[in-house]
């Protein structure tokens, strides 16, 4: 009888220990994150934010990106869970001598167009780029809810719809401008994503 009290007991305090413990959260990756190449990408990838108060992610070029003076980046949020709040130069840029930071907000399909251009050296009319790796641009959103997960999306290149407001169908979303080539686009090598999760 004893032996069976005993287990009893332990089983108790087994439920009482793990029903009181915090919950963990375990994330997945669903995609490669690695950065390669010539990159755009999120910085952090996944990010835990609260749902009461806005929050911010940086957008970073890898350090294989030389000589940038100007880029323009277009990603997509969830529209039901947030909203776009406001976009500033990143550490990267925060030296140059003169910057230029145009966002665009398609608030009907939760869309953002980023533009942005800087000169270095300005006092001997010589444009010199900027060299990776860091952020170039920080994004600030407002949660709509008090918890969910979405992605922010770099990536748009398996998007059929909605149609984006800026680009034709076929075109590069996001793309850089260097130094050396002042009139030229050149596409970013991969665009990596981030996970948002909102949390209470």
């Amino acid at each position: 009888m004893k032996k069976y009290i005993l287990r009893f007991l332990l089983i108790l305090w087994a439920c009482g220990y793990y029903s009181c413990s915090d919950p963990e959260l375990v994330v997945l990756p669903d995609e490669d994150t690695s950065i390669t190449g010539k990159a755009l990408y999120f910085s952090p990838s996944y990010l835990e934010v609260s749902g009461s108060s806005n929050f911010t992610i940086d957008i970073h070029i890898s350090e294989d990106i030389v000589d940038l003076i100007g880029a323009e980046i277009e990603f997509t949020y969830d529209k039901t869970l947030v909203s776009f709040h406001s976009a500033r130069i990143g550490f990267l840029l925060e030296s140059t001598i003169e910057n230029v930071l145009i966002s665009e907000d398609d608030t009907e399909i939760g869309r953002v167009l980023l533009t942005l251009a800087f000169i270095q050296d300005g006092n001997n009319i010589v444009i010199d780029g900027v060299d990776g790796d860091g952020s170039i641009v920080q994004v600030s959103f407002t949660p709509l809810v008090s918890s969910g997960f979405f992605k922010l999306k770099l990536d748009l290149s398996l998007e059929s719809l909605p149609t984006c407001t800026w680009h034709d169908e076929g075109s590069d979303h996001s793309i850089y401008t260097q130094e050396s080539e002042p009139h030229s686009s050149n596409s970013f090598s991969s665009l990596i994503n981030a996970t948002i999760f909102i949390v209470e």
